[in-house]
């Protein structure tokens, strides 16, 4: 089982940490706000209906990546945080 004692706690740096950490999430999430906002879908090919080809033509490979990012670093911030709190 680990501890929270660690190097990191006892020299002080898990608020600069969360901090860093809490912008990232604070910049990522704008990002994905200003994408969902400001993107449009783009046009699909003449005469295919099926659920892959719409939800391809809605959502890339990148804005999974970004949506994976934004969701990786609210967890990361939740972490930290609760390091933070011990």
């Amino acid at each position: 089982v680990a501890d929270t004692r660690g190097y990191c706690v006892r020299v002080g740096c898990v608020g600069p940490m969360l901090t860093l950490i809490f912008a990232m999430s604070v910049v990522d999430i704008g990002a994905l706000s200003a994408y969902l906002i400001v993107a449009t879908p783009r046009p699909l090919a003449p005469g295919s209906r099926s659920f892959i080809d719409v939800v391809e033509a809605c959502i890339g490979v990148w804005d999974f990546a970004l949506v994976a990012s934004v969701s990786l670093e609210v967890a990361l911030c939740a972490s930290a945080w609760r390091l933070y709190r011990e």
